[in-house]
């Protein structure tokens, strides 16, 4: 049966090949281990996730098929494990409800509104193909917050996580000078699809925040790695010469030089400054783009008319939203020329007006609410701990703030895994300020569904609790 299986994949891989269909050619060969390490990890909550975001940064750079992305990672691991915790009652505390009933509660109320403000869509003719998958990518995001914030059972499991986001990210980059090197654009060809070095941008910029908070706010136990992660991340922080995930770093280091009170992080500021400065590359890389910068930007004359024709189109669809991302599609209605963007590519540019457009103001204010909710929060274990709790606390808090800056002049919503990383950095920072705000319990678990598949009764909960330890 197994070589047979193998048979039948094989010749998959084979027919797309010679159709010229890489993506088919990868799917074929990459689902049976996919499948195979599925099984492998599924004695632990703690490694389905771990495996996540060990492949999660490929999708940032366009190095895997879409097909995949969206329904063998995002959709089927991520609700692998939703499922898995909520039948085996997994997670330290329980989940979300436990924790902090307002996350729980915001959490609750942006995924309804994402499906009201799809049914109000398709009843007055907005819904399209787009805007179905936009939706799916959006509730997806929510659920990656529950999962992340309630499966983790320490403190020093997020950090594992976000350690081994942060080393894969910084790894895979290491091909975007091979394949955005060459053009003056924004926007890389992969054989997967398109990139773009602004995206980009606004996923290594947070992961910076959050290393250089792990590395000043506390002793991880190999800064080696640590320190080099974030030079290749910081490297590729300036090649992505994205403005707003400049903008977005500074004022996340801002906040960690003034939580901190290091002047090791002043120091570490200056030297990078003075390498921008002697380089002729990486200085006329930077200067270029800050002149760029005024009032006269077309960029940012662009986004003002942008700003104002949303308004409209919330003032007539306040209540229940247009549908997630439905704004690039319909700004035509509420006075956007056509001939200024024929190919709907302009959103909002700015994810948290995008949310009250797709999702009207309940909606919208929900969003935000998890926000800055889990941020205070956070924030409050940043200055009331010590040690590697503060630096993890810290470092998310700053990463929330890189993020969340660059967002607000440009929305990743159309774009899954840009989003997916909102949803990770929530949930981590939530799940470590459960940590320090709920009483642990103990997990006391009966016969495992697991053990159904990969064998041996009790071994799940052993497992479980020593990824937690």
């Amino acid at each position: 049966m197994l070589v047979a299986g193998e048979s039948v994949w094989l010749a998959c891989a084979a027919y797309a090949y010679l159709r010229g269909q890489m993506q088919g050619v990868v799917l074929a060969l990459g689902l049976p281990l996919h499948v195979a390490l599925m099984l492998v990890f599924l004695r632990s909550n703690s490694l389905l996730l771990r495996f996540f975001v060990a492949v999660y940064p490929l999708t940032v750079f366009e190095l895997l098929p879409h097909g995949y992305r969206d329904f063998g990672l995002y959709g089927g691991v991520l609700v692998l494990v939703a499922v898995l915790a909520a039948i085996e009652g997994s997670g330290a505390t329980g989940g979300p409800a436990s924790g902090d009933r307002g996350i729980a509660i915001a959490l609750w109320t942006v995924a309804v509104m994402i499906f009201v403000a799809g049914v109000h869509a398709a009843a007055v003719g907005n819904m399209s193909a787009p805007i179905a998958r936009y939706s799916v990518a959006a509730l997806l995001t929510v659920l990656c917050i529950a999962v992340f914030g309630s499966v983790p059972r320490s403190a020093g499991e997020v950090q594992s996580l976000l350690l081994v986001l942060a080393y894969v990210t910084a790894a895979a980059s290491l091909v975007l000078p091979i394949i955005a090197g060459h053009t003056l654009s924004k926007v890389f060809v992969t054989p997967f699809g398109d990139g773009n070095l602004n995206l980009v941008g606004m996923v290594v910029g947070p992961l910076c925040a959050l290393l250089f908070g792990l590395l000043f706010g506390s002793k991880p136990e190999k800064p080696v790695r640590v320190i080099a992660a974030a030079a290749v991340l910081v490297t590729i922080l300036i090649f992505s010469r994205s403005r707003g995930a400049w903008v977005g770093f500074v004022l996340a280091y801002l906040y960690l030089m003034l939580r901190l009170k290091s002047r090791g992080l002043m120091i570490v500021g200056v030297c990078v400054a003075g390498l921008v400065l002697s380089s002729d590359l990486l200085r006329l890389s930077v200067v270029a783009r800050a002149e760029q910068t005024s009032l006269e930007d077309p960029s940012f004359l662009g986004r003002l008319f942008l700003w104002r024709v949303a308004a409209s189109a919330f003032s007539r669809n306040w209540l229940l939203g247009m549908g997630v991302e439905a704004f690039r599609f319909h700004k035509y209605d509420y006075g956007f020329p056509k001939v200024m963007d024929p190919l709907t590519w302009h959103g909002s540019h700015n994810l948290f007006l995008e949310q009250f457009l797709s999702l009207g103001v309940i909606g919208g204010a929900a969003f935000i609410c998890i926000a800055v909710k889990t941020f205070l929060g956070t924030d409050r274990v940043a200055r009331s701990r010590s040690g590697p709790e503060r630096g993890l606390a810290v470092g998310l808090c700053a990463a929330i703030i890189a993020y969340g800056a660059h967002c607000l002049i440009d929305s990743p919503g159309w774009h899954a895994p840009t989003l997916m990383l909102w949803g990770i950095l929530l949930g981590s920072a939530y799940a470590v300020w459960r940590q320090y705000r709920v009483p642990s319990v103990s997990v006391t678990a009966g016969p495992s569904i697991r053990s159904a598949v990969i064998g041996g009764r009790g071994s799940v909960v052993a497992a479980d609790r020593l990824a937690g330890s």
